[in-house]
């Protein structure tokens, strides 16, 4: 949960102040969004509930992202822009 997350970040910082958080490179990125789609494909083929799962969990995220785009990025960047 956010709430759990939050707290163990905070126990992370006091504890081990030098930990620093980074990016994956892009083409590690990559690369994971590519074994995944495999993955999820050879599920999918070999069975039609996971298929059936799928199609409907991306369905549902087509819908949501663009609000989350509106919601959770817009906040998320005022906040950086005045300094939170």
């Amino acid at each position: 949960s956010k709430h759990e997350s939050g707290k163990n970040w905070a126990t992370i910082k006091t504890e081990y102040p030098d930990v620093q958080v980074k990016d994956f490179p892009p083409e590690v990125m990559a690369a994971l969004r590519d074994a995944n789609a495999r993955l999820l494909k050879k599920h999918a083929d070999e069975d039609p509930m996971a298929k059936e799962i799928q199609q409907s969990q991306a369905g549902y995220l087509d819908m949501v992202r663009p609000w989350s785009d509106i919601s959770h990025r817009a906040y998320l960047n005022s906040q950086a822009a005045v300094g939170q």
